[in-house]
């Protein structure tokens, strides 16, 4: 059974989900952030096939007024890219976004995103969140230190 967990608002479920929903499956084995960019906005036929960074990607997850579909389900059998900053950053912007179109839809309708990996990743997405808000803190903190295990705030990549 689906659970969304409290802060994390992923499904971790082997479920299908039907009825008035773009089914995105997210395929195994993307190693790098512009195959990943490149496979999202081909699979969300987004009208437009240059995304470069994080923003953009957040952006487009946000906005999807050009599918018809009012639920987009993203659905991982894994998490992309090889890289665990790269898969923290990825993970963080899929929470952020759907934080955001949960506010916006208080207040408008909008589409609704849903977001699932299989229940055996659940502590590794949480693990890869829980390091991204390390990190960004510490930048926060502490913004002329510079740390060697740690990532920019806000890598360009």
């Amino acid at each position: 059974m689906s659970e969304i967990i409290q802060d994390y608002p992923f499904l971790y479920s082997s479920e299908s989900v039907k009825a008035d929903t773009k089914i995105v499956i997210i395929k195994a084995g993307i190693k790098t952030h512009q195959e990943l960019f490149d496979y999202i906005c081909k699979e969300l036929n987004y009208p437009v096939s240059v995304v470069k960074n994080w923003d953009a990607l957040a952006d487009i997850l946000r906005d999807l007024k050009w599918l018809k579909e009012k639920k987009i389900l993203l659905q991982h059998s894994d998490i992309p890219l090889n890289d665990p900053i790269k898969q923290s950053f990825y993970v963080s912007i899929l929470l952020d976004t759907l934080k955001d179109i949960l506010e916006y839809n208080k207040v408008f309708i909008c589409k609704i995103l849903c977001v699932n990996f299989p229940e055996n990743l659940k502590k590794k997405v949480i693990e890869r969140i829980n390091t991204y808000y390390i990190w960004r803190e510490a930048d926060l903190n502490n913004p002329n230190e510079f740390v060697i295990d740690r990532p920019p705030a806000n890598p360009k990549n």
